[in-house]
C-alpha cells in the first residue's frame, strides 16, 4: 500500500485500459474511455484521441486531429504506457460493480496491492452457510456441494462452470468467503441476507463487518447473525426475521427498524412472542394461516394505548393467500365497535369487496380496517391503519343495513 501509494503512477496491463493521453487512430479500434471524477464518481464519456484522415485530404497534408496539442507525442498502441493517478484509481475501484472488481483487481498486481484497502460497495449479499451471492449490476453466485465441488451460476441462474477442491468442505469454504470478504476495510451493503443456521457464522472471515440498510435472516436465530453488523449501521431501514428459534421480539435492533418484517410458522409461540406489543410504525406479519387471536389482540391494545398517526401493520398468507375469510371473522369479532366505512377513507389498492370498516381510538384517530391486493396482484392481504378522525360519525348497524338491502330487492 504504501509502495503504491508513493508513487504517482500505477501502471496496468495493455487491457487494462482506464485513461490515455492520445493516440492515433485508436477510436476505430476502441470505444470511447470513461473518466471517473473522484468527487462523485460519475462516468463521463470522453474522447481524446485523433480523428483519422479525410479522404479528400491529400497524403502530404497533416492529420487532422480534436486535440492538436497531443498530435506531437503520438505513441502506437501497443507501446503506449497506461498510467493513472492514485487517487482517480481508487475512485474507479470503490464504485466499480463488486461482481466485475474481483475479476479486474485479479489481472492486475497493481489494483491487488491497494484492493482490500479500498471500500466494497454491494447492493445485495447473500450469505448462506453452502453458498455466496454478490448481486448488482452483474451477479455472481457460488455453490458448495458435498463432493467437493463448487458450482458458479449466472444472473439468470444458469450453471456456467463447476471445479473440484481438494481439502475439506468447510475448509473451502472458508477459504473462498475470506478471498471474496476477507480483510477489507470497510464494506457497505444495501441488502444482506443470512441463510441457514447459525452455523453461516463460522465461515465467516475473522473481524467480519458490514455496514449495512436492509437486514434479512430467513432461517434461524437472528440475533446469531448480528456479530457481522456494523453497529454503525443502527437503526436499520428495514429488517425481516423469521420467527424460527426466536424466543422474543424485545430487541432493540428490532424496535429501531424503519420497516419490520416477520415471518412466522407452525411452531411459533404467538402468545410468547406478544406480536400485539410491537410498536414499530411500519409492520409486516406473514403467516401460514392468518390468527384472527393476533389479529383482535392488535386491535385492543391500539384502543387502549393508542398508536402514532400512519401506523400501519399488514398481515399476509403463504397458502390461502385470499384474506376475504378473515376479514369477515373480524369484521363478527368486532361487531359492538365497528364504524360504517366513508368514502373519505378510501386507500389505494384496497378490495371494495371486501369488508372494510374502521374502528374509533379517540376523537382524534381511528384504525382503518380492510383488505388489499399484493403488489403481484396474485393475492391479497389485511391492512390495519390509524388515520386522522376527520370529523364526529354515527354507529351504525352495518347489519341491519344490509338486510333492508336485501328486503327491498326481494
Amino acid at each position: 500500500m504504501d509502495d503504491v501509494a508513493a508513487s504517482s503512477t500505477i501502471q496496468c496491463e495493455p487491457s487494462q485500459v482506464v485513461f490515455a493521453d492520445g493516440f492515433s487512430d485508436i477510436n476505430k479500434y476502441h470505444p470511447p474511455l470513461t473518466h471517473y471524477n473522484c468527487t462523485d464518481a460519475t462516468p463521463r464519456t470522453i474522447r481524446t484521441f485523433p480523428t483519422a484522415p479525410h479522404q479528400h485530404d491529400s497524403p502530404e497534408s497533416p492529420q487532422r486531429s480534436h486535440l492538436s496539442f497531443h498530435s506531437s507525442s503520438v505513441i502506437p498502441p501497443t507501446t503506449m504506457p497506461i498510467v493513472i493517478s492514485y487517487p482517480a484509481l481508487r475512485c474507479v475501484i470503490e464504485f466499480l460493480d463488486a461482481a466485475k472488481r474481483q475479476y479486474v483487481t485479479a489481472r492486475c498486481p497493481s489494483l491487488r496491492l491497494v484492493n482490500q484497502t479500498i471500500p466494497l460497495h454491494v447492493e445485495n449479499l447473500n450469505i448462506g452457510e453452502l453458498y455466496l451471492e454478490i448481486i448488482g449490476k452483474s451477479q455472481f453466485s457460488a455453490q458448495f456441494f458435498t463432493n467437493q465441488q463448487v458450482s458458479f451460476w449466472d444472473k439468470n441462474h444458469v450453471r456456467r462452470r463447476t471445479a473440484r477442491f481438494n481439502m475439506e468442505q468447510k475448509e473451502a469454504i472458508k477459504k473462498f468467503y475470506d478471498y471474496w470478504l476477507g480483510s477489507r476495510s470497510d464494506i457497505y451493503v444495501n441488502h444482506v441476507s443470512f441463510g441457514g443456521s447459525s452455523m453461516t457464522m463460522g465461515n465467516l472471515p475473522v473481524n467480519f463487518s458490514l455496514t449495512v440498510n436492509k437486514f434479512l435472516a430467513s432461517h434461524g436465530n437472528f440475533e446469531s447473525f448480528l456479530p457481522a453488523i456494523n453497529p454503525a449501521s443502527y437503526a436499520l431501514d428495514s429488517v425481516e426475521i423469521s420467527t424460527t428459534g426466536v424466543l422474543s421480539l424485545n430487541h432493540p435492533v428490532l424496535h429501531t427498524a424503519q420497516n419490520l418484517t416477520i415471518i412466522t410458522n407452525q411452531d411459533t409461540n404467538h402468545e410468547h412472542l406478544l406480536i400485539n406489543k410491537i410498536r414499530n410504525k411500519n409492520v409486516f406479519i406473514g403467516y401460514e394461516f392468518i390468527i384472527l387471536a393476533d389479529l383482535l389482540e392488535i386491535i385492543e391494545d391500539w384502543m387502549f394505548f393508542k398508536r402514532e398517526i400512519g401506523t400501519t401493520f399488514t398481515f399476509f398468507e403463504d397458502f390461502r393467500n385470499d384474506v376475504s375469510a378473515t376479514l369477515n371473522q373480524v369484521y363478527e369479532e368486532l361487531h359492538d365497535c365497528r364504524k360504517e366505512w366513508k368514502e373519505e377513507n378510501n386507500q389505494e389498492h384496497m378490495i371494495r369487496e371486501y369488508r372494510h370498516f374502521f374502528i374509533e381510538i379517540d376523537d382524534a384517530s381511528k384504525i382503518l380496517v380492510y383488505g388489499e391486493r399484493t403488489r403481484e396482484g396474485t393475492g391479497s392481504r389485511v391492512v390495519f391503519k390509524v388515520v386522522a378522525m376527520t370529523d364526529a360519525v354515527e354507529d351504525v348497524d352495518m347489519e341491519a343495513d344490509y338486510m333492508e338491502v336485501d328486503y327491498m330487492e326481494e
